[in-house]
């Protein structure tokens, strides 16, 4: 472009040798612009300003054309240089090819992408991009972004109709964000930790950091007590834009889901304790001991209670050696983060505080409290039971930890509710056999002539009245009339 200008008429006539410099110290001015959004500020203070490297740009009587050669090379410059991008590391980005056309390339670095022919057919490249690209029409889509993508990006198309070749170039950076906690997730409960967002890629980034209901400006960001489990996310703010890495920390307490456990004498006391989180989803976590001991007071002769153990491969177990199974029961496989046990035929004596604890590799101790209280003997923690506190009350017994009044009120609404029942289903059965037996009454068929017949007795005619009548004759009846007149074929005369 800049062969059509005639640099000595923009220049003028100058005849010392300071004025030599003009064009090349002002062209290196111009050409240190990277970012198109500063292009024409930069372009007008050059314009408007004097340079002090062994003379001044603009001092001389050209300064109009000045200005349009300055504007010129700039938009050149642009040009030629194409647009930059910012893509994220892991995440996608679309860049674009200007113009219609029927034939398109895409190249990276000299590399081909894509070819698209006349006929729309697409022909794959050997760039080391393409397994991640996708055309868009003319436009190509990047996915999961990787270090080795940055570059330079050429779209070449041709024109339809003119055939005329146009370019579009896009400069590629990989932005890389990288977030972390020290010591690694999980952490324990109360502990301190400190996180860290890395920005790679892109100049003088501001970090934020953001948690539910936490926001530090700051990097890196230091928890002198984590409490619970949570997202925390890295913000990078640059060039106008926002990049954003999360990171999820994990923590692990113990807790008792009671803190006072309280029993009688002879039966079986859980002693509550586990962890917020499985063995599995320890990770990097090792257990090197803990257990179960009694604090204070200590029982005399108590029963010895199991200690943790993890091995090589990693189950988390009881390590059981040295106990009496007849007094203290614990789970004799893997263990999850249930970390209970149970004491059998529990005395007076053992009543007092009790420390359940898991401990951690390089990393501390998990501890939690449970108080066992025992009730039903003398000199217990209990209230006495002798017989001087029970005067002028009957003793109450109980059956599977629950009142024995309890039970014969069970008992007696169970006799009343079966009593119901048996009542309903009799008087239901004697409902249906009345229905029955009026059904079968009333399908009973019914004679089609009357049982009742009429019988005459009457003189012959032409007969002698003096003469002694005859035996009446007997009537012909028909066959039906004498199967259905009742009374076992009556004779009719």
């Amino acid at each position: 472009m800049t062969s059509d200008v005639d640099v000595k008429g923009i220049l003028g006539s100058h005849d010392n040798e300071e004025d030599s410099f003009i064009l090349p110290t002002c062209l290196f001015h111009l050409f240190q612009i990277r970012q198109r959004s500063f292009v024409f500020a930069t372009v007008g203070e050059l314009a408007l300003h004097r340079l002090s490297l062994g003379g001044n740009c603009l001092q001389n009587q050209n300064i109009k054309m000045w200005r349009f050669f300055i504007f010129a090379a700039a938009l050149y410059a642009a040009y030629v240089e194409g647009e930059t991008h910012y893509g994220q590391s892991g995440k996608d980005i679309k860049m674009r090819c200007g113009g219609s056309s029927s034939e398109v390339f895409w190249k990276h670095n000299d590399n081909l992408i894509f070819r698209v022919d006349k006929g729309g057919k697409v022909a794959k490249g050997s760039a080391r991009v393409v397994s991640r690209a996708a055309l868009q029409g003319s436009n190509i889509l990047i996915k999961h972004l990787e270090s080795e993508d940055k570059g330079t990006y050429t779209c070449t198309s041709i024109d339809r109709s003119s055939r005329k070749e146009s370019a579009t170039h896009h400069t590629l950076e990989i932005v890389t964000v990288s977030v972390s906690v020290t010591p690694a997730s999980p952490l324990l409960l109360s502990s301190s930790a400190k996180l860290t967002c890395e920005v790679k890629g892109i100049a003088k980034p501001k970090i934020i950091w953001r948690s539910s209901n936490t926001t530090r400006e700051e990097n890196p960001v230091s928890l002198d007590k984590v409490e619970k489990s949570g997202t925390w996310t890295c913000q990078v703010e640059a060039q106008g834009m926002t990049f954003e890495a999360s990171l999820d920390v994990h923590v692990i307490g113990l807790s008792a889901a009671d803190k006072a456990v309280t029993v009688q004498q002879g039966s079986t006391a859980v002693l509550p304790c586990s962890l917020s989180s499985s063995s599995k989803g320890l990770g990097s976590l090792r257990v090197v001991g803990g257990g179960w001991r009694q604090l204070h007071p200590a029982a005399a002769g108590g029963p010895q209670l199991p200690t943790l153990k993890m091995n090589n491969t990693g189950p988390l177990l009881w390590d059981g050696a040295g106990i009496d199974e007849t007094k203290v029961d614990f789970p004799k496989d893997t263990l999850s983060n249930n970390l209970a046990i149970k004491l059998l035929k529990v005395k007076v004596e053992q009543a007092g505080s009790y420390k359940c604890s898991v401990k951690f590799e390089g990393r501390g101790t998990l501890e939690a409290e449970v108080a066992l209280h025992v009730t039903g003997g003398a000199g217990g923690s209990g209230p006495p039971t002798g017989p001087s506190s029970n005067q002028g009350r009957a003793q109450t017994r109980s059956w599977l930890g629950v009142n024995m009044w309890i039970w014969v009120g069970v008992g007696a609404g169970s006799l009343v509710l079966i009593a119901l029942v048996v009542a309903v289903v009799l008087i239901y059965q004697g409902n249906k056999r009345k229905k029955m037996r009026l059904r079968k009454l009333r399908s009973v068929r019914k004679p089609l002539t009357a049982n009742d017949y009429c019988q005459c007795n009457r003189q012959p005619r032409g007969g002698d009245m003096n003469r002694p009548a005859r035996g009446l004759q007997r009537q012909h009846v028909p066959e039906n009339i004498r199967m259905n007149g009742g009374h076992g074929g009556r004779q009719y005369v």
